[in-house]
């Protein structure tokens, strides 16, 4: 998947040679003997500089927060529902490609080099196409599970053993649909004899294909599936939403009727007849609240959704264009594939923002830590203080002896 990301500063130096070798024609037909080395901006010091900078936050912020959105669900029972499952299951995904995209960033401090061996060549890029491809499927999987919820609520529900066969299911998929890759993934020379790690026993058409279906499977597909998901998802919320306001009115309009046919010598019949009906108004209050908490996970999920393909487009539609022989610009590339790195650090902020208990359990897992240190700490302070009594009594004890 990323074998022009892994060779992109080899390009960097291919291109800064062929400028330098232009420019020595130059000054060689203009009687100058000394060739003088240029560089685009694309190639430039501040971008190489920005390009890893990128990379170690993205790794550090992505890897802390997606461990952390793994241990709210683990270690907080209220935590624990069917849409977390999910959501665990993405941050494993998006936790697994950061981890090994910090060795394109090792081949990028390496000018461009393969230092891992031909394995590893073949278990990383076949590994960071299989958290994609979880990635998306585990998002498909959310919208079809909440447009079953919500929009067909008599439907049997999801327990939590089947969402975690199904997360198990769709890490099987993505394994069979890109095991082809292991075999198209190797170390092979470059121009300048350097080894590097890319899909190059694959042939041209055949990487073209495959990365078509992918397109069409892995995203198109799952993209249509999750826009008529929450299309549908909306309208029945919106829907329950005004049938419930009716509902509040209509029991409103009655009780102050009832109210004020009722004067003050009625039995006590006609006084518990309007008391079961303030009790529909707390039913009622009830149901608006959990309306309104369906409403904000739905609104959380949309948000991730549609981040996600936001910050993958661009990268899945630039790397069509180049398999396809479209001359693309090589700081657009580059600009897609941070795009899709910074992808897997965003969606605990999202979580934080938006999600009152998931934001409630970031702090207690911080809180934790940070309890755990204090705890840690007066512990250490306390035996150092024990030991210093120790040692005074002791030294009080052998004087007293003395004497």
């Amino acid at each position: 998947m990323f074998e022009d990301l892994r060779s992109w500063y080899q390009a960097e130096k291919k291109y800064t040679r062929e400028v330098m070798n232009i420019t020595a024609t130059i000054h060689h037909n203009g009687s100058s003997t000394s060739p003088t080395p240029q560089s685009s901006p694309e190639t430039s010091g501040p971008i190489a500089i920005f390009f890893f900078t990128y990379y170690a936050l993205v790794f550090i912020s992505g890897s802390i927060g997606n461990i952390v959105i793994i241990a709210s669900v683990v270690k907080y029972k209220r935590m624990k529902t069917v849409v977390n499952i999910f959501l665990v299951n993405l941050a494993i995904s998006d936790l697994l490609f950061v981890t090994l995209s910090i060795f394109d960033g090792i081949a990028f401090i390496a000018d461009g080099k393969w230092l891992l061996g031909d394995a590893f060549c073949r278990i990383q890029g076949t590994m960071i196409e299989i958290s994609y491809t979880v990635s998306v499927c585990t998002l498909t999987v959310v919208a079809a599970e909440r447009y079953i919820s919500i929009c067909h609520p008599h439907r049997i529900k999801r327990t939590f053993q089947q969402a975690y066969n199904t997360c198990v299911f769709v890490w099987m998929f993505s394994v069979i649909f890109c095991s082809g890759l292991f075999y198209g993934y190797t170390t092979s020379p470059n121009d300048d004899g350097d080894v590097v790690c890319r899909n190059d026993y694959w042939s041209t058409e055949s990487r073209l294909s495959f990365y078509i279906v992918h397109s069409i499977l892995v995203y198109m597909v799952p993209l249509g599936v999750m826009c008529f998901s929450h299309w549908f998802i909306s309208k029945a919320l919106i829907r329950q939403k005004m049938r419930t306001f009716s509902t509040y009115s209509s029991s409103i309009d009655q009780i102050t009727k009832d109210v004020d046919e009722t004067d003050v010598n009625k039995n006590e019949s006609q006084a518990s007849h309007i008391g079961g009906k303030l009790d529909g108004k707390k039913e009622w209050k009830r149901n608006v609240k959990q309306a309104n908490k369906r409403m904000k996970v739905v609104r959380l999920l949309l948000v991730v959704t549609i981040v996600f393909f936001v910050l993958w487009t661009p990268f899945i539609v630039v790397r069509l264009l180049k398999y396809f022989s479209v001359e693309i610009n090589e700081l657009l590339w580059r600009g897609t594939q941070l795009l899709i790195f910074g992808n897997t650090a965003v969606n605990c902020f999202i979580y934080a923002l938006m999600s009152p208990a998931f934001r409630e359990a970031f702090k207690g897992i911080f809180c934790c830590a940070k309890r755990l240190r204090n705890k840690n700490y007066s512990t250490s302070r306390s035996f150092d203080i024990s030991e210093t009594v120790k040692r005074k009594t002791s030294i009080n004890n052998k004087v007293i002896y003395k004497v």
